[in-house]
C-alpha cells in the first residue's frame, strides 16, 4: 500500500505543471486560470444541469423523476468506456516512463493501482464538474415537486455520491480488465492497432443501442425517447443497466431512499476494483513484457528502413507529424478529435431538415436576408476557433518534447524553421477537417458560392489560435512529465488557449453584431471583420521582439526564435 501510494503521488507531481516563478507572474497565472474556468467550465456546468432539472421535472408526473439522470449517468459511463479503451491500453502498457518503473522493486498490482487512479484523477477532471452540475439539476427539481426533507434525504445524498464515482469508475475498470487480458492475446502479433480499433466499434455499438431505443416510436426525438423510458421500453438504457449496474442501482436509491440498492452498489464497485488488481497481479507483468518486445520490434523495423533524403524543413515536419502519431494518446486527443467536425456536419446534415429554426435560415440565407449572412460568418469563425483550441497541438508544440526540449538548440536546423513546422502541422490538422464540415455545411444551407469566404475567414482564424496557442506553449512549457497523458492533462497551457481562442470567438461576434446594428450592411459587417482577423494574423506572422531572451538561456524556447 505505502509503494502504491508513493507511486501515485509521483505519478501526479506531474500531473500540473508547475507555477512560474515571481508574484506578479503567479498573479497573472491564477487570473488567467479563474477567468478560464469561468469562461469554460461554468457554462457548460449550467447548461447540463439545465437540461438535468428540465428532464427531472418533465418526468416527475409519470413518478419516474430519476429516468433523465439515469440516462445521463449511462451516456457518461458509455462515452467514458469508449474513450478509455485505448486511453488505458496506451497508459498501461505504452507510456513512456514504463521502462524505468518496470526495474523497481514494486509489485504488479501496485504499479497498475498507481498507475490507475492516476488516470482516473486526470481523465475525470471535467466530467467531474458535469456530474457535479447533473446531480445539482436533478436535486433542484427534486426540491421543487417534493419537500426539502424528501430531496435532500440521507440515503439519496449518500447514494448520489456512490452514483457521482461509480459513473467514472465502472468504465475505467472495464477498460482495465480487457486491456490486461487482450495484451495478452495480442502479444504473439506485431500489431496493437487492433485494439485500438476496438474503441471504434464500440463506439458504433452503442451508437446502434442508442438508435433501437426508438424502435416501434417513428422518429428519433426528445420526446420518442422520453417515452420509451417512461413505459421501461428503452434498449440502450436496458443493456446500460446490466453493464453500468451502479448508475441503476444508485439513482434506485436516490429515488426510493432505500439502503440496500446503495450498499449493493458499493459491493459491487469494490468487487470490481478488485477483480481488476487480481488482473493485474496475474498478468500485467507479462503483458509489460509483451509491450516491450513489441515496441523493440517496431524499432528495429523502423531501423531497417532505407533513409529518405528529404529538405531540412520536411524532416521538421515529418517529425512533428511522427510524434503527433506515436501514442494513442496523442492521436486521440490531437488529431482523430479533429474528425469531430466533419462528423457533426454530416448529423447537422441528417438532422437540421427536422427542426423549423434551420428551415427558416436555410430560407432567410437563399433569399440573400442579411442577418442570416452575418449570423453564419460568426459561427463559422467560433467554429474555427474553438476547434483550434480543442485538439491541444498548438498548445503543446514544446511540452511535447518533453525533458528532450534542450536539443531543440543543438538540432542542425534554424529555430525559426522547427517553429514553423510545429505551426505548419498544427494548422494543418485542424484546418482540413475544418474545411470539410465547412463546405458540408454550407452546400446543405444553399450557400455553396460563399464557400471561399468561409474557408478563408476559417483559415485566418485557424492561424491566429495556433500562433496564440503556440506563443503560450513557448513562453512556459510543461516539460516534466511523465506520460502523455499528463503532458496533455497537466499542461494548463491546453485550458487557458481554449478559453483564449473562445475569448476571441466572443469578440469577433461581439463586433460582427455590433457593426451590423451601425451599418445594417452585411457587405460591411463581414468585410470589415475579414480585414481585423487578417490584421491580428499579419501581426502575429510578422511580429519580432526581443522578449524571452532570459527563458532562452535558461533552456526554454521563446516563440520568436531569438539566440544569442
Amino acid at each position: 500500500m505505502n509503494k502504491t501510494r508513493a507511486l501515485y503521488k509521483a505519478f501526479s507531481s506531474n500531473l500540473e505543471m508547475p507555477k512560474p516563478n515571481g508574484e506578479k507572474k503567479v498573479k497573472i497565472y491564477n487570473r488567467f486560470g479563474m477567468i478560464a474556468f469561468i469562461g469554460i467550465m461554468v457554462p457548460i456546468s449550467v447548461a447540463v444541469g439545465y437540461i438535468t432539472y428540465i428532464l427531472t421535472d418533465l418526468l416527475y408526473v409519470f413518478d419516474g423523476n430519476s429516468y433523465g439522470l439515469l440516462s445521463e449517468l449511462d451516456l457518461i459511463s458509455a462515452f467514458a468506456m469508449i474513450f478509455c479503451l485505448p486511453l488505458m491500453f496506451s497508459v498501461l502498457f505504452f507510456s513512456s516512463d514504463l521502462q524505468f518503473l518496470t526495474a523497481l522493486p514494486v509489485s504488479s498490482a501496485s504499479l497498475y493501482s498507481a498507475r490507475f487512479w492516476h488516470t482516473f484523477k486526470a481523465e475525470n477532471v471535467m466530467t467531474s464538474n458535469v456530474l457535479f452540475a447533473i446531480y445539482i439539476g436533478y436535486f433542484a427539481s427534486c426540491i421543487k415537486n417534493s419537500s426539502l426533507a424528501s430531496a435532500l434525504h440521507p440515503v439519496a445524498l449518500i447514494s448520489s455520491v456512490v452514483g457521482f464515482f461509480g459513473s467514472l469508475l465502472v468504465p475505467l475498470i472495464y477498460c482495465s480488465i480487457i486491456g490486461m487480458l487482450l495484451m495478452l492475446a495480442l502479444r504473439r502479433f506485431n500489431r496493437t492497432d487492433i485494439y485500438y480499433h476496438s474503441s471504434l466499434v464500440l463506439f458504433i455499438g452503442f451508437a446502434l443501442l442508442f438508435l433501437l431505443s426508438f424502435r416501434g416510436y417513428g422518429s428519433i426525438s426528445v420526446v420518442n425517447y422520453l417515452d420509451s423510458l417512461v413505459v421501461s421500453n428503452n434498449t440502450f438504457t436496458s443493456i446500460c443497466n446490466v453493464m453500468f449496474p451502479t448508475n441503476y442501482l444508485t439513482t434506485l436509491a436516490i429515488r426510493t431512499h432505500r439502503i440496500f440498492p446503495l450498499i449493493v452498489s458499493v459491493v459491487i464497485i469494490a468487487a470490481l476494483y478488485a477483480l481488476s488488481v487480481l488482473v493485474a497481479h496475474l498478468t500485467y507483468r507479462k503483458g509489460l513484457f509483451a509491450a516491450f518486445i513489441i515496441s523493440d520490434k517496431k524499432s528495429s523495423a523502423r531501423s531497417g528502413k532505407t533513409c529518405v533524403s528529404r529538405s531540412v524543413f520536411s524532416s521538421l515536419v515529418m517529425k512533428e507529424v511522427r510524434v503527433l502519431m506515436r501514442t494513442m494518446t496523442y492521436r486521440m486527443n490531437c488529431v482523430y478529435a479533429n474528425l469531430l467536425w466533419p462528423v457533426a456536419a454530416v448529423i447537422f446534415i441528417a438532422e437540421a431538415p427536422k427542426f423549423e429554426f434551420f428551415l427558416k435560415l436555410s430560407y432567410m440565407l437563399s433569399t440573400g436576408d442579411p442577418w442570416s449572412h452575418v449570423l453564419m460568418f460568426a459561427v463559422f469563425i467560433a467554429a474555427a476557433f474553438i476547434a483550434s483550441g480543442l485538439n491541444s497541438i498548438a498548445s503543446t508544440s514544446f511540452t511535447r518534447e518533453g525533458v528532450h526540449i534542450d536539443m531543440l538548440k543543438y538540432l542542425p536546423a534554424d529555430l525559426g524553421k522547427q517553429i514553423r513546422a510545429k505551426v505548419l502541422i498544427a494548422i494543418l490538422f485542424t484546418f482540413i477537417p475544418e474545411a470539410v464540415a465547412v463546405i458540408l455545411v454550407s452546400v446543405s444551407l444553399g450557400v455553396p458560392y460563399l464557400i471561399p469566404l468561409y474557408i478563408a475567414v476559417s483559415f485566418v482564424c485557424i492561424f491566429i489560435a495556433t500562433m496564440i496557442g503556440v506563443l503560450m506553449d513557448s513562453i512556459s512549457p510543461y516539460t516534466v512529465w511523465s506520460d502523455e497523458l499528463s503532458a496533455l492533462r497537466g499542461n494548463l497551457n491546453c485550458f487557458f488557449n481554449l478559453a483564449a481562442e473562445m475569448a476571441a470567438a466572443l469578440v469577433a461576434g461581439v463586433i460582427a453584431y455590433g457593426l451590423y446594428k451601425l451599418t445594417g450592411s452585411a457587405v460591411i459587417t463581414i468585410s470589415a471583420v475579414s480585414a481585423l482577423l487578417i490584421a491580428g494574423g499579419g501581426c502575429l506572422f510578422g511580429c519580432r521582439t526581443s522578449a524571452g531572451k532570459e527563458e532562452y538561456r535558461n533552456a526554454q524556447v521563446n516563440f520568436f526564435g531569438i539566440s544569442d
